[in-house]
């Protein structure tokens, strides 16, 4: 009997797998196996506290009340009114979900953060781009 017509048997030792295969499956599995660990071990998952970034805003407190005590008149009741309409603004974008910075505390910040009070105390903030 001749076996020409038939692929020859295929010994335990040669499952049959295509070089191609063989070299997907030993690189690919070691990168999966350290994902998975990597995720289960957590080091893969952001903390929720890091993950949740507050928006923020920076006001130049300083300026806003030198402007508002000009604007008031210059005297001490002025300066008191002026830090607490500051201070109401601040409070207010806090209310609004936003971090408030001074801008002295501040060395670097892109222009679009920043938030200008309004001299009403009743008027929304103005921004340089925010949307506070």
């Amino acid at each position: 009997m001749s076996d020409a017509g038939t692929k020859p048997a295929q010994s335990p030792a040669q499952p049959g797998w295509s070089r191609s295969m063989v070299w997907f499956v030993a690189l690919v599995w070691p990168v999966v196996v350290a994902l998975v660990a990597l995720r289960w071990s957590g080091a893969l998952h952001l903390p929720d506290e890091l993950a949740e970034r507050p928006r923020i805003v920076v006001m130049d407190v300083q300026g806003a009340v030198q402007a508002e005590v000009t604007r008031l008149g210059g005297d001490d009741a002025a300066l008191k009114a002026a830090i607490s309409h500051v201070q109401g603004v601040a409070r207010d974008l806090r209310s609004q979900g936003y971090m408030v910075l001074d801008e002295s505390y501040v060395y670097a910040y892109p222009q679009g953060i920043e938030v200008e009070p309004a001299a009403d105390a009743n008027a929304a903030p103005s921004s340089n781009g925010a949307n506070p």
